[in-house]
């Protein structure tokens, strides 16, 4: 068991520290190894300062956490996955405090609440129903008594909100402790939902879905009606993509075949059971050149524009026949005009441009002599 080793560590380095601190210069040695906060960032400290405690009383408290919740990440995960989260969470726990704390009274900070905090978080997330036995002292009565792992880590967490809320230090040891709680539920939600942890459905997630109270049986209709869903869903979308396939062959025979109108109501229908529905730009062109031929039985400005707000290939001819149209049929002259200046100041072809002096032309006319227009539309 990893956890034993660690605990073991720190006890040597106490005993080290302790040492040191009993010998000239020793406090500096010392010191040099513990977070500095407030005289800049020291990488190599984020790492050190978790292996130094103030006295005897500090790692004894610590080393007790460290076993409770050592053994249930480690037995979870492995000792090498362990270690690197328990060495992780502490370094990311002291860099935030050492970075905020930049500018600030120099001070220092030590000791491996941070990492046992995070520990903590891991077991809040991965066996919240887990239960250690306790014992309160009281003068000189003792009071032993079992607790789930979720009441404890609520209740430890709270006290530390609580003391930070009162005090609002920015940089403090509860602080500290809930940059390490908040990094063990984040490492315990990642690792959990990569795979890397089997909490056999007594997780936080699995517990409050009820998955801890099911029978295998139970667990596997459930698993086969998520997999059948994802199915679904999956085969619902293929099934979409066929049908807009399909509807846009049957659009573009109908448009071959000249059946202006048929094409006209399949589309009309394929758009109200598509959300995102458009036809593609040829099939699209190839139905808005039907519109113009049948002007008289079908508006095609909507289909013109829809054009032009969705491709740019044939954008200068439909451009030029949406502002005849406009001019010409619909008596609108100035939305007429807005849409031919939209066209490239260069770049017709001799044809094209003669035909847009005409409109424009036109247009002038119309507006000088016709009635006064509805506001106008940015085409």
């Amino acid at each position: 068991m990893f956890t034993v080793v660690l605990i073991v560590l720190n006890v040597v380095i106490f005993v080290a520290e302790m040492s040191a601190l009993g010998n000239p210069g020793g406090e500096e040695v010392v010191r040099a190894w513990c977070l500095e906060l407030g005289g800049g960032i020291h990488p190599v400290q984020w790492v050190t300062s978790t292996f130094l405690h103030v006295g005897f009383m500090h790692l004894l408290g610590n080393m007790i956490f460290l076993w409770a919740f050592g053994l249930i990440v480690e037995g979870k995960i492995g000792w090498w996955r362990f270690l690197a989260a328990y060495l992780g969470i502490g370094a990311a726990e002291s860099m935030v405090t050492q970075i905020i704390s930049v500018g600030s009274e120099p001070n220092v900070g030590l000791g491996a609440s941070g990492a046992i905090f995070g520990l903590l978080g891991i077991c809040l997330v991965w066996a919240p129903e887990n239960e250690f036995s306790c014992v309160l002292i009281v003068y000189i009565r003792a009071a032993f008594f079992d607790i789930q792992v979720r009441i404890f880590a609520l209740i430890y967490i709270g006290i530390q909100v609580a003391i930070l809320f009162f005090t609002r230090e920015a940089v403090s040891t509860e602080g500290m402790h809930l940059l390490g709680a908040v990094a063990g539920v984040v490492v315990a939600v990642i690792m959990l939902r990569m795979g890397w942890v089997d909490c056999e459905n007594w997780d936080l997630f699995s517990v409050w879905a009820g998955r801890n109270t099911m029978s295998e049986e139970e667990l596997a209709v459930l698993d086969q009606k998520k997999h059948e869903k994802r199915l679904s869903d999956a085969e619902i979308l293929a099934r979409r993509e066929r049908q807009r396939h399909a509807a846009i062959e049957q659009i573009s025979a109908l448009l071959n075949d000249g059946n202006i109108p048929l094409a006209l109501a399949a589309n009309a229908r394929l758009a109200n059971q598509f959300d995102d529905w458009l036809l593609p730009e040829p099939v699209l062109y190839k139905l808005l050149a039907g519109c113009f031929r049948h002007d008289q039985q079908v508006d095609p400005v909507p289909f013109a524009v829809e054009y032009l707000r969705h491709y740019t290939k044939a954008a200068t001819v439909v451009r030029l026949k949406l502002a005849e149209t406009l001019i010409r049929k619909q008596q609108r002259p100035a939305q007429g005009l807005r849409v031919l200046a939209k066209l490239p100041p260069t770049g017709l072809n001799p044809k094209e441009e003669a035909f847009r002096q005409r409109l424009q032309k036109e247009a002038a006319v119309g507006i000088k002599s016709g009635p006064l227009e509805m506001a106008s539309e940015d085409w």
